[in-house]
């Protein structure tokens, strides 16, 4: 018995409803985890890996892992991550903590909270995030509506999003550069890889500066 051909790509009602039912498995753990769990970090990182794997099972995700990266692609993102942060902690950052004063504040208290268990936020941040928003957003959604709507669109509704997603205007510029910067190499490349790298340097990049703050009494 043949198999029956996968879906092309999934209609905009299913779009939308898996859209929202993403941001549920990623916000909803951290409202409600710290009431129920003692910890909640790791909630945060099953709920939202849970969905990503029925998600890959069940719809059309294009991960492309088909395709290898080469050792010229992977410099390149490493460079490129590297320029990328620099940009953002010298230019962006400054700029926007003088512009979103109290968001910048709110963040910093997260951040506070957040490393009180540095392992487990290492692995909520620096390992699911990165497969798992790039799975979703570049994965998923953004050739979903490379099919229907084209390219220009398709970059700008996944960015949108994936700025939404962080829910911070004291990161929204460089969230949204980001998610730009990570939508055009998926379209360039077509396949997560390169995504899910240069999003895993930036994170990590991150948390050792904050790990590093920590050690050294920034946050007690």
């Amino acid at each position: 018995m043949s198999r029956e051909p996968q879906k092309r790509c999934d209609d905009p009602l299913t779009l939308l409803i898996l859209t929202v039912l993403y941001f549920a498995a990623i916000y909803l753990p951290a409202v409600f985890s710290p009431f129920l769990f003692s910890s909640s970090l790791w909630i945060q990182v099953l709920v939202p890996s849970f969905f990503i794997y029925m998600l890959v099972k069940m719809r059309p995700v294009r991960l492309g892992l088909a395709r290898f990266m080469t050792l010229g692609g992977i410099v390149f993102t490493i460079l490129a991550v590297l320029t990328f942060y620099v940009i953002i902690a010298f230019i962006i950052s400054p700029i926007w903590s003088c512009v979103f004063v109290r968001s910048a504040s709110e963040y910093e208290r997260t951040i506070e909270t957040a490393m009180r268990d540095p392992f487990s936020f290492f692995v909520q941040v620096c390992v699911v995030a990165p497969i798992a928003e790039e799975i979703f957003f570049r994965g998923y959604l953004l050739p979903n509506v490379l099919e229907r709507y084209g390219a220009p669109a398709a970059l700008v509704l996944s960015t949108a999003l994936f700025s939404i997603l962080h829910f911070n205007l004291y990161q929204i510029a460089s969230v949204a550069l980001l998610g730009a910067i990570l939508g055009i190499l998926f379209l360039r490349t077509c396949t997560v890889r390169y995504p899910i790298l240069f999003h895993f340097l930036h994170n990590t990049i991150s948390f050792l500066i904050l790990f590093h703050h920590v050690l050294n009494g920034a946050y007690t």
